[in-house]
């Protein structure tokens, strides 16, 4: 199964790992919020709600077309183990 891990790009259209996820079977799409990389000194809170308003529009997207988005919190490398 692949995964398409969500990390800035939040288009449903033209997003290239998307399309070669569907051409190859099973997929799941995942985001990953990381508290580490919030905590960054060059993050402000304008990025958390803009990430978190583009994020709910593309699962709404997405549902809409029968797919869905999880969402999970932690680090990347303990997420993805």
């Amino acid at each position: 199964m692949q995964i398409v891990w969500l990390k800035k790009d939040f288009r449903d259209e033209d997003h290239a790992p998307l399309f070669e996820a569907a051409q190859t079977g099973a997929f799941g799409i995942l985001y990953i919020c990381e508290p580490s990389l919030w905590a960054g000194s060059d993050i402000s809170s304008r990025h958390y709600h803009f990430t978190c308003q583009s994020l709910s529009r593309l699962k709404s997207r997405l549902e809409a077309r029968g797919l869905s988005v999880s969402v999970a919190v932690g680090e990347a490398v303990h997420v993805l183990s």
